[in-house]
């Protein structure tokens, strides 16, 4: 292996565990020597999609790109987008908070959550505020999702739902970057931010910017994961053509369109049995998740104008319920853009918008935003475990006052990437996956309830 003073930069952040395949370094460098290029290739093995430099050696130019990979600090994006860091540093700088759906039924069932994207997308083409936007979308027969820039509001119909397993994010992003128009911009938090960065430093992207939506995330999984599940309900993970996790009633269960042209339902939590949910938590929450995404300071897309995300909690899964499976967005307005756009689609009946206050919105999104906000302890125990992590920073009013409990799953999830499990051994993940249900992540006065809901299956 080479050493990384004789690698491309780029080719060093992916050696490091750094990189999260997000195209922005493809549609951003400039500046390398004559015969350079990079381009994103998808690793057959685990399903990732990462850079390949091509036509460098070490003494040559090797240009300048954008990586957020590589770095997130939320301080000082903050200062630059808004002047000052949030009051409240978990949230981010917040507007306004609330809950909010499609109106329109079919968009509701078909989307991630309560459908907000694609109806606000729809109102600003519909009012010519926008000629173009760039989505993540999913093509008829590709397994992956691929990002692309839509024209109308009819064409986001590719991009309904969510992307567990890595995407080629960035295949369209250079043209789209390049282009003239008005545009919306929907991508996940760290996507969100690298387009923020590329806002406040180009002009014609400042002119052109009507609106950023950040999707909340709790990380990307390699397709390794993906099939590790897939495999436990008896389908090998190669036959897989395309691939849905957002199908029926919120949240949704996993689609599969299979090489045979069979098409497969599979439960992820609501539906399944306790003892395969913890096959899925093991596969969604862990195991396989990309280390760029495990070391992550934002969770909740801090520097979008509009970011929105599944409200986690009893209150909106009884109303789901009792609304036919239609699901809610938890929506978060960190601008005063984002604030009236959100106002302006319920006026006009685009959306229906209901309180939902900014402590509810925490607390729905749980340990997931508190291990977020602890990403320099992640930084600080990767580096103890003999890792290069990203540069990293938290808000000011959060930084080393990470509880001892986010600590101690700190540990776990990094240990956790250590692991070889290109053949995993099902039982033993199902084993450790119940201690960390059990007593490992969680606070030992919920272990009573927690082993009640194993043994009776809640």
């Amino acid at each position: 292996m080479a050493e990384e003073g004789e690698l491309h930069p780029l080719a060093a952040i992916v050696a490091r565990g750094q990189c999260m395949g997000c195209g922005f370094c493809v549609a951003t460098l400039s500046g390398a020597a004559a015969g350079v290029s990079v381009a994103m290739a998808r690793d057959e093995d685990d399903g990732t999609y990462r850079p390949v430099v091509s036509g460098w050696e070490p003494g040559r130019e090797t240009g300048s790109f954008l990586c957020p990979g590589a770095e997130m600090d939320l301080p000082a994006l903050a200062q630059r987008a808004y002047g000052r860091e949030p009051p409240d540093p978990m949230l981010g700088e917040v507007v306004a908070t609330s809950a909010a759906y499609s109106s329109d039924p079919d968009e509701r069932m078909r989307a991630a959550s309560g459908g907000v994207v694609p109806a606000l997308i729809r109102l600003l083409f519909d009012s010519g505020r926008i000629s173009r936007a760039y989505v993540l979308g999913t093509l008829p027969g590709a397994r992956d999702g691929a990002g692309r820039e839509i024209s109308n509001a009819g064409q986001f119909a590719t991009a309904h739902g969510s992307h567990y397993h890595p995407s080629d994010f960035g295949v369209g992003l250079r043209s789209f970057l390049e282009g003239e128009g008005p545009f919306a911009f929907v991508g996940l938090p760290c996507q969100v931010a690298a387009m923020r960065k590329l806002i406040l430093e180009r002009p014609a992207l400042q002119r052109d910017a009507v609106v950023l939506i950040s999707l909340f995330c709790g990380g990307l999984n390699s397709y390794r994961g993906i099939g590790y599940y897939l495999a436990r309900h008896g389908v090998d993970p190669g036959a897989v053509r395309e691939i849905g996790y957002r199908d029926g009633a919120w949240p949704g269960r996993i689609r599969l369109r299979l090489a045979d042209g069979a098409t497969k339902a599979i439960a992820r939590i609501r539906g399944n049995n306790r003892a395969m949910v913890m096959h899925y938590m093991a596969a969604f929450q862990g195991f396989w998740m990309l280390k760029r995404c495990r070391i992550c300071p934002d969770q909740i897309g801090d520097f979008a104008d509009i970011a929105v995300g599944d409200p986690h909690s009893r209150r909106f899964r009884e109303m789901s319920a009792a609304a036919g499976g239609g699901g809610f967005s938890a929506v978060v307005t960190r601008s005063a853009a984002g604030q009236t756009l959100m106002e302006e689609a319920a006026a006009k009946g685009y959306l229906a918008q209901l309180p939902m206050s900014p402590e509810e919105v925490a607390e729905s999104q749980g340990y997931t935003l508190v291990q977020r906000r602890a990403a320099e302890a992640y930084a600080e125990i990767d580096r103890k475990l003999g890792g290069t992590p990203p540069h990293v920073a938290v808000y000011s009013a959060l930084r080393g006052k990470e509880s001892a409990t986010a600590r101690r799953v700190a540990w776990i999830d990094l240990i956790k990437l250590k692991l070889d499990l290109r053949k995993p051994l099902p039982a033993a993940i199902w084993v450790w996956q119940v201690a960390e249900y059990l007593i490992l992540r969680f606070p030992l006065v919920e272990f009573g309830r927690r082993l009640k809901n194993i043994i009776f299956n809640r």
